[in-house]
């Protein structure tokens, strides 16, 4: 039908396995452009996507979103005449590459205006179908092609047939349940969740806490917009610097600038006091570490008050290899010129920990307190477990259910002194986060 204005430049680029479906490159006649043209057999299920799609292109212009040129249909095919999208698919680009973890982000950071483009339209747009296929890399454009069962929240029905690709899919597509844009983010945090399977690099805990916050199964504790997803990917960002190119191995300077939470799973278990000391062996070993206290308790004030072998200076107190930030109310974060390892003493609160590139649980061997972790509370590969004081049996007993390393802490009176044990504990679980 398009035969007076385009060329067929190429054999058959695409069929669908039932032959109701092909795509092929033509050039335009007069403008000599090649472009994309896509026709379906109106006696196919789902020829309707076909018009929906052309409908929903027409309205669109984003830089990360195929133009559509044309449309027709006659008795027998439906016709798109689509921009042609060049560069590798995702997918391909999986199978050949490993990722660092800028390149992870700067994809899905594209990927995610892009869905702010659709989502934030005076009426709303549904992708739907998110996933590697369907992203087109071009050195550093990314594009989101394919939006046959793109849909307005208006008319995004509840239809078991337009749930996408199983793998991405949220548990309410798939169920047909209604959907809403927080389906697109479950996908993008699969998404985000398949890219991080694919480097080589440790993933900051602020990752997987994304991961877990975007892709909750019960959609309303899910984040409410993509452009929440997004604002939280660029924190962890930002709150990482990472490692060179494919490096597995981290140098020390690769180190600095991260921040590390201690918590506990109850209160009054010596999470500050491992807090304490691991700050200690961290300036010890040559690498500058900050102790910033979280747990609800003025920590460096008692310090001070009872302990006369601490020094003040401007808003940090020192002993020896220790030096923490002093509790000043709004003035907490005054210290902004501090270059180094950050360890976060959150107490219970593992939500203060949010951002962190690593993160130490503390479990009391006493028989009266408990030894399970809030179920909401995320467990990233850059966590680790110590019992305290150390416990065989209970180390055990955990290691197996999370079915990871646990260390045991040596009993000691004084945060402040580095025992040897102490130290060769505090040795492994540095080579085991960074």
């Amino acid at each position: 039908m398009f035969n007076d204005t385009y060329s067929y430049v190429s054999t058959l680029l695409e069929e669908s396995k039932d032959k109701t479906t092909s795509v092929y490159v033509v050039k335009h006649k007069q403008l000599g452009t090649k472009r994309v043209l896509k026709a379906v057999k109106k006696s196919k299920n789902d020829s309707h996507n076909f018009l929906t799609e052309a409908q929903i292109l027409a309205s669109l212009q984003h830089t990360g979103i195929p133009a559509l040129y044309d449309y027709g249909e006659d008795e027998n095919y439906i016709c798109l005449i689509e921009e042609l999208v060049t560069g590798m698919s995702l997918r391909e680009y999986l199978l050949s590459h490993e990722f660092r973890l800028d390149e992870i982000i700067g994809i899905i950071s594209k990927t995610s205006d892009i869905l702010i483009y659709l989502h934030e339209r005076e009426i709303p747009i549904l992708y739907q179908d998110l996933k590697p296929e369907h992203l087109i890399i071009n050195g550093e454009d990314i594009r989101l092609i394919d939006y046959g069962i793109a849909r307005t929240i208006n008319d995004s029905g509840n239809s078991k047939m337009n749930f996408g690709t199983y793998l991405y899919a949220s548990p309410e597509a798939k169920k047909g349940l209604p959907v809403d844009e927080r389906t697109d983010i479950y996908s993008l945090g699969m998404l985000l969740n398949t890219l991080l399977q694919h480097t080589e690099e440790k993933i900051p805990y602020a990752l997987d806490c994304l991961i877990e916050k975007a892709t909750a199964e019960d959609k309303g504790e899910r984040l409410s917009s993509v452009r929440e997803f997004k604002e939280l990917l660029l924190q962890a960002k930002s709150e990482s610097k990472f490692a060179p190119p494919f490096s597995n191995k981290k140098t020390e300077k690769d180190c600095l600038q991260k921040t590390i939470a201690v918590i506990g799973t109850e209160h009054a278990i010596g999470t500050t006091h491992i807090a304490l000391s691991f700050v200690s062996f961290l300036n010890k070993r040559g690498l500058s570490a900050l102790y910033v206290n979280e747990s609800g308790n003025d920590v460096t004030r008692h310090l001070l008050e009872n302990e006369s072998r601490f020094k003040i200076k401007s808003t940090c107190i020192y002993h020896n290899d220790f030096k923490g930030l002093r509790e000043l109310g709004d003035l907490v974060n005054q210290d902004v010129s501090f270059s180094g390892i950050r360890v976060l003493d959150c107490g219970t609160d593992y939500g203060k920990a949010s951002l962190s590139y690593a993160v130490i649980y503390v479990f009391s061997s006493c028989p009266w307190r408990s030894t399970t972790i809030d179920k909401k509370a995320p467990i990233g590969k850059n966590t680790v477990f110590i019992v305290n004081p150390e416990s065989k049996t209970l180390g055990i007993k955990l290691s197996k259910f999370f079915k990871r390393k646990v260390f045991g802490f040596p009993k000691n009176d004084d945060a402040f002194v580095m025992t040897g044990k102490k130290e060769l504990l505090f040795e492994r679980i540095f080579k085991e986060v960074m």
